[in-house]
């Protein structure tokens, strides 16, 4: 748990975390932008990257202090 997800709602993607497995393919997933929890359907969500020197990367591929930059903007 607590992986970082996009999911598909409102005609868009939202980034989160997974808060909890529901069972029958189906999670809880914080969604950090609204600051409110939905449940999603597997087939609902991917793994969240970002768009980083032209490469979309992981979560864990990130360079060493990039969220500290992105979220003191």
């Amino acid at each position: 748990m607590m992986d970082n997800v996009e999911g598909f709602y409102s005609k868009g993607w939202g980034s989160g975390q997974v808060k909890m497995v529901l069972g029958d393919n189906t999670f809880s997933v914080y969604l950090n932008s609204s600051m409110e929890t939905l449940k999603f359907k597997a087939s609902d969500m991917r793994i969240h990257r970002e768009w980083i020197d032209g490469v979309w990367k992981m979560t864990d591929e990130m360079p060493a202090g990039y969220f500290k930059g992105v979220l003191d903007t």
